[in-house]
């Protein structure tokens, strides 16, 4: 899982659920996702095999949703399904203007299991509260790890663009002044290093080991920071940022723990989620790298 979550939508007259869409759109949003949408107005047999060809190797969809009516000499929906769950387990909408009996009657003939049925009108709110119950289901630490690890290596490569595009921009003297700093930190990292071999012993070995540090991403910032680039964050991201990073590290290091009383997944010695982690806890970590990704792209404009 990532925050981009990719749907393929197969109707012949998008106009006609553009509403619905929206509304999917917008849920997706409030639950920390990008809608991702894979639009389709036909489908026809032989698109249908090109498409089980490709999700033979590979399956980018996290939802795939379809009408049942998709026009004259169009494979219908019923079909779909049917050729789809041969090959890929993704959970599937069907919507029709029909009644519901005649849509499960219709996949029954067809042998095809695992598929909601919903009616056209109710779309927006079905395919919602499938779409919340889905994630709620598949998004756990072990899924988090992933998405911050991610998405904050994304981040970090985008603010050494950014660094590079603003440093190209200074004069001479300016450029003078961030390689004399750079230099500096450097050096000190080196008498750090330097010190640390000099002391080590059966006592501190174990401290150290157990010190992990991101030195190459603190010498992007530190830089950034000296140039006051990050200012031009809004209000309350910069924070959001540093607060990213080290939830990073203690993702990358710490290890997880399921508390059966409450539901909840624990890192061991995380200063950030004392209270563990649960649904909400993963919503609002991927709004807020949303909205850092988002905000730091602005920031190269």
């Amino acid at each position: 899982m990532k925050i981009d979550y990719k749907i393929l939508w197969i109707e012949d007259q998008p106009s006609e659920v553009e509403f619905h869409v929206e509304a999917i759109r917008r849920k997706l949003g409030e639950l920390g996702f990008n809608l991702d949408l894979d639009s389709r107005l036909t489908i026809s047999n032989d698109d249908l095999q090109a498409l089980e060809g490709r999700l033979e190797i590979y399956n980018p969809y996290d939802l795939i949703i379809f009408d049942y009516d998709l026009g004259k000499d169009q494979t219908n929906g019923a079909e779909i399904a049917h050729s789809l769950r041969r090959l890929i387990y993704t959970d599937m909408i069907f919507y029709s203007s029909k009644p519901a009996e005649d849509m499960r009657k219709a996949l029954f003939d067809l042998r095809v299991d695992g598929v909601y049925i919903v009616t056209r009108t109710d779309l927006h709110r079905d395919g919602s509260d499938i779409i919340e119950d889905q994630l709620k289901r598949i998004c756990d630490l072990n899924n988090m790890r992933g998405v911050v690890l991610d998405e904050m290596s994304k981040l970090d490569k985008k603010l050494r663009l950014l660094l590079v595009r603003k440093f190209r921009a200074l004069d001479h003297s300016q450029k003078d002044t961030q390689v004399q700093r750079t230099t500096k930190r450097f050096n000190k990292r080196a008498e750090a290093c330097k010190k640390q071999a000099d002391e080590m012993s059966h006592e501190n070995f174990i401290a150290a080991v157990e010190d992990p540090l991101a030195m190459e991403y603190g010498c992007v910032r530190d830089r950034l920071d000296s140039m006051e680039v990050l200012k031009g964050l809004p209000n309350g991201l910069l924070d959001v940022l540093n607060k990213m990073q080290k939830l990073r590290n203690e993702l990358a290091h710490q290890e997880a723990t399921l508390k059966e009383e409450d539901g909840r997944i624990y890192l061991e010695n995380s200063t950030q989620y004392k209270d563990g982690f649960g649904h909400a806890q993963f919503m609002e970590i991927r709004k807020e790298l949303r909205q850092l990704a988002t905000a730091i792209e602005a920031l190269s404009q």
